[in-house]
């Protein structure tokens, strides 16, 4: 375990560094080696859930332009990519690839879908002329998009440096007294559900405004949704995906560990080991109603949580109008205080 002691030369407190193996002062940075440490972790099996196409079920297209991989049914077409409008080409057949286990169903209907994106678009009076108007504004697609779900149980240990602040004064001088606290904390914690982004179009960010997702309401996979939806294909593979679900969680754990010490001004984690591992791994489509467009400077994105109705997006700008629209302020303002003065007897320049 991760512990602390008194220094041998200076007296101060000693902190562990489990990578190393070693004690270490924090006032003479003094080493000492500990002899034959090891933090023991509980083991426990991971629960994967998987699911493959069968023959000829499914198929998927491919755009030569962004890159971007979609799977229809096996009696769907599809001519333009969702994302970037230029025209798909039909790809092989999918059989015996992995494919999704769960599902969450779209409860949200296009109507509403586009009713919310025409309402959002009328509140961006600074966007680019040719993001889309009129019924091109109601066009919204319907996506199932990838993610890995995976239960992970963090195990770990970290030494904290904590401190207190006095304040102390005499008639001759004022002074600060700070003292250092080597504080000891071991976690056993378990994280449901945290959910890692395979799209190539949605981001981990973007996905984590959409959220949650009610997982309750996950159905078994089958190629029936995807009779009237498209699906993303998986940008990357399970082993790229899993590291990103480790960070988050040892970011979760960090925060656990910090809300759970009181009664210090500052308190940082100075040492740490953790032990990351998946109880449970789910590959999951999420219903997303999706927008994207390349405009000449940048892409732009309205999307919206196809069970809950929430939205997530990336406002375009043009810069043009916003510039336009800050001067006929500044002008406008300029001429209230010339009119006020001249009111009040001043001169007109």
């Amino acid at each position: 375990m991760l512990d602390s002691c008194k220094c041998s030369n200076c007296g101060g407190y000693m902190t562990f560094d489990a990578s190393l193996g070693k004690l270490r002062c924090l006032s003479c940075k003094q080493e000492e080696v500990v002899e034959h440490y090891e933090a023991q972790f509980e083991p426990y099996a991971c629960q994967d859930e998987g699911n493959i196409y069968q023959d000829e079920e499914a198929r998927q297209y491919l755009c030569r332009q962004c890159g971007s991989a979609i799977i229809t049914d096996n009696r769907s077409a599809l001519s333009n990519c969702p994302f970037c409008g230029n025209l798909m080409t039909l790809g092989e057949r999918l059989s015996g690839e992995d494919a999704p286990a769960q599902v969450i169903p779209f409860k949200i209907s296009e109507k509403e879908a586009a009713k919310a994106f025409r309402k959002w678009r009328r509140k961006l009076p600074f966007s680019p002329h040719d993001f889309p108007r009129g019924e091109e504004a109601g066009k919204v697609m319907a996506i199932y998009f990838p993610v890995m779900c995976y239960d992970l149980r963090a195990q770990g240990e970290a030494m904290v440096d904590a401190l207190r602040r006095k304040r102390l004064a005499t008639q001759e001088d004022e002074r600060e007294e700070v003292s250092h606290y080597a504080l000891y904390r071991k976690n056993d914690l378990f994280f449901p559900q945290i959910l890692v982004s395979n799209s190539g179009n949605i981001s981990d960010s973007l996905l984590e405004k959409l959220g949650p997702y009610d997982f309750h309401h996950a159905q078994s996979f089958s190629t029936v949704h995807l009779g009237r939806c498209f699906s993303e294909k998986n940008a990357k593979s399970p082993e790229e995906v899993f590291p990103v679900a480790q960070k988050k969680a040892e970011k979760y754990v960090e925060e656990y560990i910090l809300d759970s010490i009181h009664d210090y001004e500052e308190a940082v984690i100075d040492e740490k080991k953790y032990e990351i591992g998946k109880s449970a791994a789910i590959f999951a489509l999420l219903p997303v109603w999706l927008v994207m467009r390349h405009g000449q400077e940048e892409e732009y994105v309205f999307a919206m949580n196809g069970q809950t109705g929430k939205v997530a997006s990336d406002p375009p700008r043009s810069w043009v109008k916003v510039a336009t629209g800050a001067g006929l302020i500044s002008f406008t303002i300029f001429l209230l205080f010339r009119i006020i003065t001249l009111l009040l007897g001043g001169p007109l320049l």
